[in-house]
């Protein structure tokens, strides 16, 4: 969020309400710089360390200094990520069982992710 509201007041920003993909907005898309797509999620870390994290004694040093608050954001490139879909989402329906009181639904499917190059992503830090 941090970062995003300096995008947004950049004059070459795009809002993804505007290019014409609506389905980008429930992706978490919020627009788009020179063909570069920015995405908000929640699902990402917040900056926070954990002990055995190697920033974790920078934090520290921060915090006893006073200085001032630091927000994380990650930007990695096409090839950075890989997902890995074998089978995509379903619904796997068991039928009506107890003389119709009870009816079991469930979602399967079968995926992968992993990190592909590690060079190929950067952790962004503003104040």
């Amino acid at each position: 969020m941090h970062q995003s509201r300096g995008l947004r007041d950049d004059s070459a920003w795009i809002e993804a309400s505007k290019y014409g993909a609506p389905e980008q907005l429930f992706n978490g898309e919020i627009g788009k710089i020179d063909d570069t797509r920015f995405i908000e999620t929640t699902l990402m870390r917040n900056g926070a360390v954990g002990a055995a994290d190697p920033a974790y004694l920078a934090a520290l040093v921060n915090a006893a200094v006073g200085s001032v608050d630091v927000f994380q954001s990650v930007i990695f490139g096409e090839a950075y990520f890989g997902l890995a879909v074998a089978l995509p989402v379903e619904l796997r329906d068991n039928g009506v069982v107890d003389f119709g009181r009870e009816r079991g639904l469930a979602w399967y499917a079968i995926w992968g992710t992993a990190k592909l190059h590690d060079d190929y992503g950067v952790v962004i830090e503003t104040t």
